[in-house]
């Protein structure tokens, strides 16, 4: 359920962004499996360009919140702290 509040919340965070390119931060376990999948979606869709890094799932969560990157990258379970952040940003 965790997941799919992050995954939602990335689409509507990623809405903002007003360029095509698509930010991608977050878990150093996850990174070259998001640099794959951005080379393997680049070329059937041009319009985007990603940029991709590491960091950890922390700093990947906390960009996705403070609203300096599209998608994060998580490798462990969103913390209960880190969900009420999101709950009160999206109601505020």
């Amino acid at each position: 359920m965790r997941f799919l509040v992050l995954l939602l919340l990335s689409i509507l965070y990623s809405c903002k962004y007003t360029n095509d390119t698509i930010k991608i931060k977050g878990s150093d376990t996850e990174v070259n499996l998001s640099v794959l999948l951005a080379e393997q979606f680049h070329p059937k869709i041009r319009k985007y360009w990603f940029s991709v890094s590491g960091g950890g799932s922390g700093l990947g969560i906390a960009s996705l919140l403070n609203g300096n990157t599209n998608i994060a990258n998580s490798s462990r379970r969103i913390k209960p702290q880190e969900c009420s952040l999101f709950q009160e940003k999206t109601l505020s």
